[in-house]
């Protein structure tokens, strides 16, 4: 497995890429979008609304890629939540890679509602996570290798385990039907 990945990940210090198989885009939209959050017309005014007001605020997109849903969360969180994960794998299957500033991480892969694995992404998967991964299509890479690209480790892990024909690039975030939202922390 290749760890090479553009130098966005370099330009992101706090991500949660969360990718769902077997639902819909507006029924990834009715699962995730929550009470306090607003549609925002472009990713221009959702990274600007993070500064605009007193509450503290992040911005997250919602999109397809092939068929399959994403969740980009600029500084958010909410995709490496279990219950999130359980609620957008009940179509088929679902993993989300987070990180950041603080070097906290984490890997969160589910299938038909149940959380398979989950794990602290700076170091690789246990051999027992590594079994149930490789046995959905991941290819299992050496602990070395993991912790000198964590981030960029988990972005391909989820493309595999999850059969997208490439890993997240941030040119996701221009595709047609791209929805952009502000969020409060």
């Amino acid at each position: 497995m290749t760890t090479r990945l553009s130098d966005w990940i370099d330009d992101e210090p706090a991500l949660c890429l969360s990718v769902a198989v077997g639902l819909s885009h507006a029924d990834v939209c009715d699962r995730f979008v929550g009470d306090g959050d607003v549609e925002l017309a472009t990713l221009e005014r959702a990274a600007r609304s993070v500064d605009d007001g007193a509450e503290a605020r992040t911005w997250f997109a919602t999109g397809e890629v092939g068929d399959a849903v994403f969740v980009w969360e600029d500084n958010g969180w909410r995709g490496s939540r279990r219950d999130i994960a359980e609620v957008l794998s009940t179509g088929g299957a679902f993993a989300s890679m987070y990180w950041n500033v603080n070097a906290l991480s984490a890997f969160t892969y589910a299938r038909a509602g149940c959380v398979v694995a989950q794990f602290e992404a700076l170091w690789a998967p246990d051999d027992a996570t590594w079994t149930s991964l490789t046995e959905v299509g991941a290819t299992r890479v050496a602990d070395d290798d993991w912790f000198a690209a964590p981030w960029a480790s988990g972005l391909v892990l989820q493309s595999q385990v999850l059969g997208l024909e490439t890993h997240a690039d941030r040119s996701w975030l221009s595709g047609p039907g791209v929805r952009f939202w502000a969020a409060p922390i």
